[in-house]
């Protein structure tokens, strides 16, 4: 053990590198495998619902914890309980999520701890596998690290672990780590197909050359996403209770510009775009309808503060009469707005949380679809400065407070964060997973 200033270094070696590419355990001891991003090379998982990903990218354990193991009676080798890397040297106890080693030419980031199943008991004598679960033996589990560097990592590599000697980084390490945990558990239940609405969708995925799924989606979209949006707006409207204003000084300063209704519209051009840009293949189609299933959570979710807090947006009389009132283009757009949406359902604003939801998802299905495009990089390009002028229009077409601005934000991001993890994790699971789900 070292230290450099205030930074503890602890050094170890790694014992063994083990992979088993028909997946399952044992994994076998080979003398290199390139450590991934979405795991290590040569690897298989078979069961991506509770192993691999992003996150789960490589398993780690402690080749000194499995000597004492075995004293107890039981029967580690390397690779016996599915850990990808072998390491001896580190003092394990001192581990925990958030921590970076240095591995090789690689660097990787402790996640979470390797929950134990039964598909490893035949290694304990009394078939006792939660003797290294980090719940029940705290600083005896394997645990899980996404890749912060690729690289091959090589039998006998050094490794390096870092940490800061102040408590603070280990207390937020602790506290992204459950939240991690908990975003991993709502990919999980989000991402899972609902059967009763899915089952026939998935089974004539292939008919009109795929288009007749992205109808379904659409459709969906429609009664899961616009229904509750649109029930809710009259509600309340006619309702006619304001509960909590977010109205604040600044949202009066902000200027009419009678052109941004133009990209204040285009929002219902996301929805069409968004399935043409999908790629027809079985995992993207999967990906779909995760991606639909969380939108509708979170409209659901946004529709409950709409109905419990209601806000008026009471700003339309800054627009200009002759704005208003006009025959151009812009008179038109705001008169179609006025009479499609009444002035509530202000915040979250669903306008920001669905555009960038939508913008994110047609980012990941075009470098899918078009990794080397120069034109599919301009057209990601100009659908995130639309994303940017759409932001700014909620305000100046005083459809929105700034306060629902950042509440809509929030909420695209927290859904984007939940649902890319899902979406990951349908990215490396296997075909014949995929068709078992709708089985």
């Amino acid at each position: 053990m070292k230290h450099i200033g205030g930074i503890k270094i602890l050094e170890g070696l790694v014992s063994s590198v083990n992979v088993n590419p028909e997946g399952g355990v044992p994994k076998n001891s080979v003398n290199s495998a390139k450590l991934l991003v979405d795991g290590v090379e040569g690897d298989l998982q078979k069961d991506t619902k509770h192993h691999g990903g992003p996150d789960r990218a490589v398993c780690i354990f402690s080749s000194e914890l499995m000597d004492e193991l075995n004293s107890e009676g039981h029967q580690f080798h390397p690779g016996s309980v599915g850990e990808n890397l072998t390491i001896s040297g580190i003092d394990w106890s001192i581990l925990d999520t958030g921590i970076r080693l240095s591995i090789g030419n690689s660097i990787i980031e402790i996640t979470k701890p390797a929950s134990p199943c039964r598909t490893i008991q035949h290694v304990f004598s009394d078939g006792g596998f939660s003797r290294i679960s980090e719940k029940k033996y705290p600083g005896w589990s394997r645990w899980y690290a996404r890749v912060i560097k690729e690289a091959e990592v090589f039998k006998g590599d050094s490794v390096s672990l870092f940490h800061s000697e102040d408590k603070m980084p280990l207390i937020e390490s602790r506290v992204m780590g459950t939240i991690r945990e908990w975003i991993d558990v709502l990919g999980d239940k989000f991402s899972t197909p609902w059967p009763f609405i899915w089952n026939g969708a998935w089974k004539r995925r292939h008919l009109l050359g795929g288009n007749l799924f992205l109808i379904q989606i659409l459709f969906f979209g429609l009664f899961g996403i616009a229904v509750p949006y649109f029930a809710s707006n009259q509600f309340v409207a006619a309702n006619g209770v304001t509960v909590w204003d977010p109205e604040i000084a600044l949202d009066r300063t902000i200027p009419v510009i009678p052109w941004m209704v133009v990209p204040y519209m285009a929002l219902y051009l996301y929805y069409p775009v968004t399935l043409l840009c999908t790629p027809k293949d079985d995992h993207s189609r999967m990906e779909l309808i995760a991606g639909v299933q969380m939108l509708s959570i979170a409209t659901i979710a946004c529709t409950l503060v709409f109905l419990i807090l209601p806000a008026e947006v009471d700003m339309r009389d800054q627009i200009p009469a002759e704005v208003l009132q006009g025959d151009g283009l812009y008179s038109a757009l705001f008169a179609q707005m006025h009479s499609m949406d009444e002035p509530w359902n202000a915040w979250p604003s669903l306008h920001i949380a669905h555009s960038y939801f939508l913008t994110r998802s047609i980012s990941r299905w075009m470098k899918i679809r078009s990794p080397e495009s120069i034109i599919a990089r301009i057209f990601v390009s100009l659908v995130w400065i639309e994303f940017i002028l759409l932001s700014i229009s909620i305000l100046t077409t005083k459809q929105h407070y700034v306060w629902d601005l950042i509440s809509g934000m929030a909420v695209g991001v927290i859904g984007w964060m939940v649902a890319v993890r899902a979406l990951d994790r349908i990215r490396g699971t296997p075909e014949e997973k995929l068709r078992q789900w709708m089985n």
